[in-house]
């Protein structure tokens, strides 16, 4: 599918031509413009995802967002860093899960929510992330004003040191996930 980068203002639609529209498909960028290298740092052809490391393409994401919240963002800029840095969060909770099988192991009754799932193995403690989604989702889906940016900033900050402190674990692929009592103690890992 094919989406167009629509402009933010009245202003800003009546400044571009049909020619300079920006079109984002599945992950690639394409941008017509003549010198868009100048002007968005994209090629003027098709270009691959800026880097196929799961790892690395989190931090990339976070850094949209902090970009999103550099000079002084408006509520569309909040929303969106608030939006990317919950996809952030999203994708690494998905990536721990599937690489440890979490809901696969056979340790009793487990937690429902995934973050907790994390909380109970001893991984996250999962209380301003939860805040975070519950932001996230209020914005999008009851079109609630973003909270101010220095509160945005500082998820982004909090988003960071997840990321930071969760690296080591999702790193290891495939065959490499095992537990072992004497590494992760009675429940962690």
């Amino acid at each position: 599918m094919i989406l167009p980068c629509f402009p933010r203002n009245l202003g800003e639609i009546r400044s571009r031509k049909y020619s300079e529209m920006v079109w984002w498909r599945a992950g690639y960028v394409a941008s017509t413009r003549a010198n868009a290298n100048r002007t968005t740092g994209l090629p003027n052809t098709y270009k691959e995802p800026v880097s196929n490391d799961g790892i690395t393409r989190l931090y990339e994401i976070h850094q949209h967002a902090c970009d999103r919240l550099a000079n002084d963002p408006n509520e569309f800029d909040r929303v969106d860093a608030i939006t990317a840095l919950r996809r952030v969060v999203g994708k690494r909770v998905k990536e721990l899960k599937e690489i440890y099988q979490l809901r696969e192991l056979p340790t009793g009754a487990k937690p429902k929510g995934d973050l907790e799932l994390l909380e109970y193995f001893g991984i996250i403690r999962p209380f301003m992330l939860r805040r975070l989604i519950d932001i996230r989702n209020f914005v999008e889906h009851q079109d609630s004003s973003p909270p101010p940016a220095s509160e945005c900033l500082m998820f982004a900050d909090l988003v960071w040191y997840f990321l930071r402190s969760t690296d080591g674990l999702a790193k290891v692929r495939g065959a490499d996930a095992h537990l072992s009592s004497a590494q992760s103690g009675s429940r962690g890992l």
